[in-house]
């Protein structure tokens, strides 16, 4: 009886071949650059068409011209060292003086809204055919929509993206551009931002002056009755007691009010300079911060980084047009893999199509008859 060999089947269905359309399990590199070019005229269609999309927008679009400026905020004084250091001896809440801010507190303040809405209402000198006119920001922008507030804050959110600002920590100076499609409004912007700055910090400033002048004030007039309070004390004292030198309980009664008496003297003293510190600083108009570098008139457009955009485009375009490629690649093979699934895709997709047209086609007819 003779045996037949027993074969092994995995090699023979290893050995089959793949049948046509089928997906297969790896992606070779090969198989990646086949993908690539058979689909050649999307994947090199689309980087070439958002170049020149992107270029195209960028040539049509208006120049810009960009002014910038440095400045370096000025500290405030603080309040006198002797007095916070006797008030605090006796309990007392002194205000002390505002050492100054930081530069980035600067470099956000100045696309606050405070700031912004201010340099947006005020008036601007543009040289036109009919000589010199007077213009505002919501003009130039041609912000025609909603209410005066509206438009305001319209006016604002595009003047604060017109605006650039960076503080430098280690120096202390503060550098910010504004943009703008004509020279001397970009120009007249950045000083005007300059002038509102130093404005609001005079204000603030001001505003604490006054703050402390009154509460200085207040604290004055009771120093002024505790001091003649503890003279009286002394001066009855003396009045009692005028061979007090020969007894020891009564010098020692006597150097004690006359301590209290020259402690509230010093006391009275250092608040009455303050005082009148505070009465000064709050009409001061000394400005409060230091232009290093003051805005000039741009001679010159700003760039349009060309290039820059121009790579950017091309490389973006390639993985959209590589991803378009798969995309197709893989719906080409689903449909050789399943074609009953495709054809049912087609005409659900017909359909879906044809109500998307009748729902608009009832639409517009609506609008017709209104």
């Amino acid at each position: 009886m003779s045996t037949t060999p027993r074969v092994d089947q995995a090699p023979l269905a290893a050995s089959r071949p793949q049948a046509h359309g089928s997906l297969p399990e790896e992606f070779s590199l090969y198989d990646l650059i086949n993908v690539a070019v058979r689909h050649r005229y999307v994947v090199l269609a689309v980087p070439l068409l958002l170049f020149a999309v992107v270029v195209t927008y960028s040539l049509l679009r208006p120049r810009s011209f960009t002014a910038s400026a440095w400045f370096m905020p000025q500290e405030a004084e603080a309040s006198n060292s002797r007095l916070l250091g006797i008030a605090a001896q006796f309990g007392l809440a002194v205000p002390a003086g505002q050492v100054g801010q930081s530069p980035t507190f600067y470099a956000e303040l100045l696309k606050s809204r405070e700031i912004l809405a201010a340099v947006v209402d005020s008036a601007f000198r543009m040289d036109g055919d009919m000589g010199a006119v007077t213009v505002r920001l919501v003009d130039l922008y041609r912000v025609r929509k909603g209410t005066p507030l509206e438009q305001q804050d319209a006016a604002v959110d595009r003047l604060k993206r017109d605006i650039s600002a960076e503080a430098e920590l280690q120096t202390g100076l503060v550098k910010f551009e504004v943009r703008a499609r004509h020279a001397p409004m970009a120009l007249q912007i950045a000083q005007q931002l300059l002038a509102q700055l130093s404005d609001f910090n005079l204000k603030q400033r001001r505003s604490q002056a006054t703050a402390e002048r009154q509460f200085i004030a207040e604290r004055l007039a009771q120093l002024r009755a505790e001091l003649s309070e503890a003279e009286a004390r002394h001066q009855a004292f003396l009045k009692a007691n005028r061979e007090f030198r020969n007894a020891p309980h009564l010098l020692f009664e006597n150097d004690r009010l006359a301590r209290e008496v020259t402690m509230r003297q010093q006391i009275y003293t250092g608040f009455a300079e303050e005082y009148e510190r505070a009465k000064i600083n709050e009409v001061r108009d000394t400005p409060v911060i230091t232009v290093v570098q003051a805005p000039r008139l741009p001679t010159r457009p700003s760039s349009r980084h060309l290039l820059v955009k121009g790579m950017l485009s091309l490389v973006i375009g390639l993985l959209m047009g590589l991803t378009i490629a798969f995309a197709r690649e893989f719906f080409r093979r689903s449909r050789m893999q399943d074609p009953a699934g495709a054809a049912r895709f087609a005409e659900l997709r017909q359909e879906a199509i044809g109500e998307i047209r009748n729902v608009l086609g009832q639409f517009g007819s609506r609008r017709g008859e209104r």
